[in-house]
């Protein structure tokens, strides 16, 4: 057993993961800093939408070139407000939060609820991080036939033929990993029993 924060007694494994998940949370850190998209090409121009005619297309295109280096410059100011920013939320991702408890059910799901303030990663990274959990929980044989991504396929493939995948938000995308990772939970089941 040890402890997390010198508060939280988690056993050897549970502090394994944890470690993972606040490793991913570093990672995204730096991924958003160091993001040269974000840098050429803001986030909020996604949701830009384009004219089907093609003056208005054009007249878009011409607004959207004279405003780039402004918006190139406000990349670059975000760019550096994140570098001077980067020490004390790298630090912050070392500190256990207060409101960090200790899984009660010792399963998949016991600990994803309990992890859930570092938990805040994108749906690659939280895949990527609960098939590394089933395999420091339970074993590397176990992950490669029972993880987070088998269960998401099986689970789109069951809802094929019931909704529009073209009309999906990421709500909903979130609802089918919530889904997939209880239904992965309830297969594996216990990761204390046979020890």
């Amino acid at each position: 057993m040890r402890k997390l924060g010198g508060r939280v007694l988690v056993t050897k494994e549970e502090a394994a993961c944890y470690r993972l998940a606040q490793a991913y949370r570093q990672r995204k850190l730096w991924r958003g800093v160091l993001s040269i998209r974000s840098l050429l090409w803001p986030v909020f121009l996604d949701e830009l939408a384009w004219s089907d005619i093609w003056w208005r297309r054009a007249g878009q295109l011409l607004m959207l070139l004279a405003l780039w280096p402004l918006l190139f410059l406000g990349g670059l100011f975000r760019l550096f407000g994140n570098l001077l920013l980067m020490p004390s939320r790298l630090l912050a991702c070392y500190q256990v939060p207060k409101d960090l408890r200790s899984p009660g059910e010792k399963s998949l799901i016991g600990i994803a609820n309990a992890f859930s303030p570092v938990l805040d990663l994108d749906e690659e990274d939280y895949i990527r991080c609960v098939n590394r959990w089933v395999s420091i929980l339970y074993s590397d044989e176990l992950a490669l036939e029972r993880n987070l991504n088998v269960y998401l396929t099986r689970l789109k493939l069951q809802q094929k033929g019931l909704r529009d995948d073209s009309n999906r938000h990421s709500k909903g995308a979130r609802r089918d990993l919530v889904v997939a990772r209880e239904r992965l939970s309830k297969d594996l089941g216990h990761y204390l029993v046979d020890r």
